[in-house]
């Protein structure tokens, strides 16, 4: 059972078909080109977090005919399994930490200071609680800056912005009018410093910690691309064995008693010469799965197998230098780098050279693909007849 249709959930769906375990699709965007996977069969939802999500989970538990592994792809529906989970782990499998750890590791302002305390390398941030902070910090904090909210949650993707986990405003007056235009205090957010460098100095760990808190598997990996440049998801990443990330990863994951699916964000600044962490991811898989999948670290297939108390053997090497590309965000990420003038042509097909992996492209389930060609096309044919609209 995958809660969540993205393209962390199509690297779920694909991973177990292929091994001929069936999978249900629970979404609420029966649009989204994961849907299109022949490998699922698409259950229709109301909402992916809350109530209403468990009383689906209930639903659906009770049709089949015996428990489903469960496996959650956005933040909003693991903070509900985890709130309920007493009731769910009747009903499905899963490996979750507690809600505490869960809540501590997806709050921005409880994760910084989780990470202060014990003297993990992350930007300096500051808290906005009022109307006097945002005018205080305005004036404290040093250009260009972050600003995310606590929980990105359904309410921020759809009054918000559904492309920005996060703005980063340039000077003091954008940051001003940021919070004016989105009325940014309703979502309790955190101004964080930037990190200088560019997408490519972005980087991260995967990793499956068991229900005892050991690594089953590790994998690490830099990004190239990211759509919204420097602020966005990835868009074109390549595997790398980063040690010091990966030691790093798990001595935070372990202090914080994680287990289960895991991962963690970092951005190497030149100018203090050290990575930073930006973003822990728990619960549930990442965005660029599919390229730990690909260069042979299999993460859904490890975490179905603990589920069901298998014991599964650890995963302890990858193949190097694969190249996975994330077409829908590539395609916005390289369209702008063009406009903004950062990337010519004979760069970007350099940067496509060598082993290749795709997030949507798979000769053994083309329709999403085929679904991502024909959305294009769609684009192009309004742009030239109705260029108005």
């Amino acid at each position: 059972m995958v809660v969540g249709a993205n393209i962390g959930a199509l690297s779920i769906i694909r991973s177990l078909g292929r091994k001929s375990i069936p999978v249900i699709l629970l979404t609420s965007e029966l649009s989204d080109y994961t849907t299109r996977s022949r490998y699922c069969r698409k259950v229709k939802c109301a909402s992916v977090e809350g109530a209403l999500l468990v009383e689906k989970l209930k639903e659906i538990a009770r049709s089949l005919d015996h428990k489903a592994v469960l496996f959650c792809t956005k933040d909003s529906s693991v903070l509900t399994v985890a709130q309920y989970q007493s009731q769910l782990e009747e009903l499905y499998h899963f490996v979750l930490p507690s809600f505490e750890t869960i809540r501590q590791l997806m709050s921005k302002q409880h994760f910084q200071k989780f990470a202060e305390n014990n003297g993990f390398s992350i930007p300096k941030a500051y808290f906005i609680k009022s109307e006097e902070d945002i005018e205080k910090v305005g004036n404290l904090i040093p250009y260009p800056c972050v600003i995310k909210p606590e929980f990105r949650d359904d309410k921020w993707t759809q009054q918000v912005s559904k492309l920005d986990k996060i703005f980063r405003a340039r000077n003091k007056d954008e940051y001003f009018e940021f919070f004016k235009t989105y009325h940014l205090i309703d979502y309790q957010p955190i101004v964080q410093e930037w990190i200088d460098g560019s997408d490519a100095d972005v980087y991260y760990c995967l990793t499956y910690l068991n229900r005892s808190g050991q690594p089953l598997s590790i994998f690490t990996g830099r990004k190239i691309r990211q759509f919204p440049i420097l602020t966005g998801s990835t868009s074109l990443a390549e595997s790398k064995w980063l040690p010091q990330l990966a030691d790093q990863s798990i001595k935070l994951l372990q202090t914080a008693h994680c287990k289960g699916l895991c991962s963690l964000e970092f951005k190497y600044s030149k100018i203090r010469d050290t990575f930073l962490i930006t973003e822990p991811t728990v619960g549930r898989v990442d965005t660029q799965e599919g390229s730990s999948i690909s260069s042979g670290i299999d993460f859904p297939y490890i975490a179905y197998q603990d589920a069901l108390g298998f014991e599964p053997e650890p995963a302890k090497f990858f193949e190097e230098g694969i190249r996975w590309i994330n077409e829908p965000e590539d395609y916005s990420s390289v369209r702008n780098y063009f406009k903004n003038k950062e990337l010519t042509f004979r760069e970007l097909l350099a940067s496509y050279q060598g082993k290749r992996s795709y997030a949507l492209k798979a000769i053994d389930d083309p329709l999403p693909f085929i679904s991502f060609i024909g959305h294009l096309l769609k684009k192009g044919w309004q742009r030239i007849f109705y260029p108005g609209n």
